[in-house]
């Protein structure tokens, strides 16, 4: 069985007090390194991820958050993973972000090297994708229905590739209608869609002439199901999004939906 003690190590230009995890059965003093690879978000609506390298030993990991990078740092967070999401921040605010590891023994590691995130504000504008409405509340099995409308601006679009996340525990994609779950619009289009990983739908379309202008075009139609109670997020993610020459239209971003199933 481990221990933990605390130990103080001597070294040429002075000592520090370290914790330690030691086994007595061989004598191995264990210390926890501090999380490395910290990368936080700034491409996501209302959130940031941070994510992380996973520590040896570790089995929880603190998030820290600040508004300066070498200061004033409070925690905001405990996962056991290695990734976070944090949405209690303003949405458009550069946020530094360290994670902190501990062991089993309580043993904690110094603080990783910190990364700056923000989430993003509600995007407006030539190139926004939107999945309407913007909440549904239904019960429990019933089928429904979302549409993904694009603002163009004054251009066309042209092809499109777009990822529509949600939770499978709540909703999922009714893939006996239309392909794959999908109708084109009345003036919409749709290429392809696969919906074969649990949570995604892959979206994309190719209409070499082009539609629009329009700053409300309705591309597309989706076809759910409610199988399980309560509330999910719909997020939607643009890959793609360009006219007939190929120029990306506006500033592409997605804004997704809330479905409350009863």
């Amino acid at each position: 069985m481990k221990k933990v003690i605390m130990g103080v190590v001597v070294t040429a230009i002075g000592f520090f007090i370290m914790s330690c995890a030691v086994d007595p059965s061989d004598g191995v003093i264990v210390v926890l390194e501090a999380p490395t690879g910290v990368s936080a978000s700034d491409t996501i609506l209302y959130k940031v991820t941070i994510s992380w390298n996973s520590v040896p030993d570790a089995v929880a990991y603190y998030i820290f958050r600040s508004l300066s990078p070498n200061a004033d740092y409070s925690e905001i967070g405990l996962t056991t993973g290695v990734s976070y999401e944090d949405i209690s921040g303003i949405p458009g605010t550069t946020y530094y972000y360290k994670v902190q590891a501990r062991s089993a023994y309580d043993i904690f590691s110094d603080y990783s090297e910190y990364d700056q995130g923000q989430a993003l504000a509600t995007p407006t504008g030539p190139g926004t994708c939107s999945m309407l409405p913007e909440s549904i509340t239904i019960d429990l099995n019933d089928a429904f229905t979302t549409e993904i409308h694009v603002d163009t601006g004054s251009m066309n679009i042209a092809a499109y590739d777009v990822d529509v996340l949600f939770d499978p525990t709540t909703i999922q994609v009714n893939t006996g209608e239309g392909t794959n779950g999908v109708q084109a619009s009345a003036d919409g289009f749709v290429s392809a869609v696969n919906a074969s990983s649990p949570g995604v739908l892959q979206i994309s379309g190719l209409d070499a002439s082009g539609k629009g202008p329009d700053n409300d075009f309705p591309l597309v139609t989706i076809n759910w199901t409610a199988v399980g109670a309560g509330t999910a997020a719909i997020t939607l993610e643009v890959e793609v999004l360009v006219d007939s020459s190929y120029a990306t239209i506006g500033t592409p971003a997605g804004i997704g939906n809330t479905i409350t199933v009863n």
